[in-house]
């Protein structure tokens, strides 16, 4: 169903019925010129339609475990008792299209953000779909890169995007079609802590086909949510490295430097 913020409504609401006791009931005086009335009806009208713009782009879909374009990959990889109802803005048909997660635990060392980054150009240039919190400063990074390519991208927030507020530079790629934000949080999830963070990172690793960790720190949150798609039986894969070592102990298909072409045709 289609959620619409009612705060919106009112604003909009409000704002008209001042703007009519202004410009139409009240008379002109000697301290309301005529011509500031109308500078002030111009104002307004603009700040109407600002508000309007914005409160069509905080509309969002929802899609319940009972709908039948309900994701199949999160019925396969989710528990079936367990499946959250979906809260979207943008083109839900981009999950139909073959998906790369990317994830990262916060910490990380410098070489790695540098072939994070470089892979983030590379799936670009290849037009991949990509998804992830983009929570991470090595997340974000990609996503700086992500941003200017125009691949679809999938960004998940840990917490509601009811009444949420786009960032301007998600604007441009989400009016082109290409950026879809989806939650798996009703909108009383206002705030993003450890437990939404881990749900949110198995939603989009489930919806993937594909699974990129390019760092998980030693006891981190990111190296139990690794084991856990691994258990899955999911392809996940990480950078050759010594920092690395304890994800490819745990399976993790490893990536090295100049073969990231097969993990993109994985992603085909």
């Amino acid at each position: 169903g289609r959620v619409t913020s009612k705060r919106y409504h009112r604003l909009l609401y409000c704002i008209a019925q001042h703007t009519y006791r202004m410009c139409i009931v009240a008379q002109p005086s000697e301290d309301r010129e005529l011509g500031q009335v109308v500078v002030y009806y111009r104002r307004t009208l603009i700040l109407l339609v600002t508000l309007d713009i914005r409160m069509q782009a905080i509309e969002t879909y929802q899609l319940s475990p009972e709908s039948p374009d309900y994701p199949p990959a999160l019925r396969r990889w989710l528990d079936e008792n367990a499946l959250p109802t979906l809260t979207m803005q943008g083109d839900r048909a981009l999950l139909q299209r073959r998906i790369v997660a990317i994830f990262s635990s916060n910490q990380c060392p410098g070489a790695l953000i540098v072939r994070a980054q470089d892979l983030a150009h590379q799936l670009v240039q290849h037009g991949i779909t990509v998804i992830s919190g983009f929570h991470s400063p090595v997340e974000r990074e990609c996503l700086t890169v992500l941003l200017r390519g125009t691949q679809p991208l999938i960004l998940c927030p840990a917490r509601s995007i009811v009444n949420w507020r786009m960032p301007p530079e998600y604007r441009p790629p989400w009016q082109a079609g290409r950026l879809l934000i989806l939650s798996p949080f009703s909108n009383t999830q206002r705030r993003i802590t450890i437990d939404t963070a881990m749900t949110r990172n198995l939603i989009a690793a489930a919806l993937a086909d594909t699974v990129l960790i390019v760092h998980a720190a030693l006891g981190s949150k990111t190296g139990a949510f690794c084991r856990e798609v691994l258990r899955w039986g999911k392809p996940v894969h990480t950078f050759a490295s010594d920092h690395n070592t304890n994800l490819i102990k745990q399976g993790a298909q490893v990536v090295r430097s100049g073969t990231e072409e097969a993990l993109i045709t994985a992603a085909r």
